[in-house]
């Protein structure tokens, strides 16, 4: 038995020790011996071939896969434009006398009394006696003088004949566009028709009352835009006008009221 201690080493038993060791045979590798076993690499066309086409193939293929990815979208339709001239102003044209439509009435035909005018002898004659004595009675009839009352009468009859054989030639004043047509609210200019630059001149034909007021509005002529057309009987409607006379008495007649609608600028 061997008694070790700990912490103090004992140096006579480190021979005995060193020689029960195993032993090892190590060699060294030459350079000479590495460089004869190795052989020399041929260069190999086909390998580089091989390998050329195999990367061509795979950057086709992800060539493809990336080509399906993409999403198709619709090609843009053309747009069409075409510019257009500038409208040219129009020349004013100047304002047109109204056109006066005369409701013309029937002349009452006034019959006349014709009254015959007969000489009334101042006396009659008596009746003669025949001289030739007849057995025969022959009747007799005496007239009876007119009275100065019966002649009265029949100057007065002959008198108002003669005054309404004369007629008087009728006047007729055809309605008036003075103050009272100058004073009333012009026509609004529709917002749509001012955008989209509509303009024109409307004609309407107006009944004007006995009293100034517009009985009917129709419509004359168009200005091709219905929005022009209805504004302007709108406001037609609500004017006052200056009635048609005949012999100083107010009466009903038509006359044509032009409205035009001008975009200035």
């Amino acid at each position: 038995m061997m008694n070790i201690m700990l912490g103090q080493p004992q140096l006579h038993l480190m021979p005995k020790l060193v020689s029960e060791l195993p032993t090892f045979d190590i060699k060294a590798l030459k350079p000479s011996a590495i460089l004869s076993e190795s052989q020399p690499q041929k260069f190999s066309w086909s390998s580089l071939v091989l390998v050329a086409v195999l990367h061509v193939s795979i950057l086709m293929f992800v060539i493809h896969a990336q080509q399906k990815d993409k999403i198709d979208m619709p090609a843009a339709a053309p747009m069409m434009v075409s510019l257009l001239d500038a409208p040219q102003l129009q020349n004013e044209q100047p304002a047109q006398t109204p056109k006066v439509e005369i409701v013309k009435q029937k002349p009452v035909v006034e019959k006349r009394v014709i009254v015959p005018h007969t000489n009334v002898p101042s006396s009659v004659p008596l009746a003669q006696e025949n001289i030739n004595p007849i057995k025969q009675e022959i009747p007799v009839t005496e007239s009876k003088p007119s009275t100065p009352q019966d002649q009265q009468v029949a100057e007065s009859k002959s008198s108002e004949s003669t005054e309404k054989s004369p007629q008087k030639e009728e006047v007729v004043e055809p309605p008036k566009f003075g103050v009272a047509y100058l004073n009333n609210p012009a026509p609004s200019y529709p917002p749509v028709s001012h955008r989209l630059s509509e303009q024109g001149q409307v004609m309407l034909r107006v009944l004007v009352s006995a009293t100034g007021e517009a009985t009917s509005v129709e419509l004359e002529k168009s200005s091709q835009y219905e929005r022009l057309d209805q504004a302007a009987i709108t406001a037609v409607k609500k004017w006052r006008f200056v009635p048609a006379k005949k012999n100083n008495q107010a009466l009903s007649a038509y006359v044509l009221v032009p409205v035009r609608f001008s975009i200035d600028k």
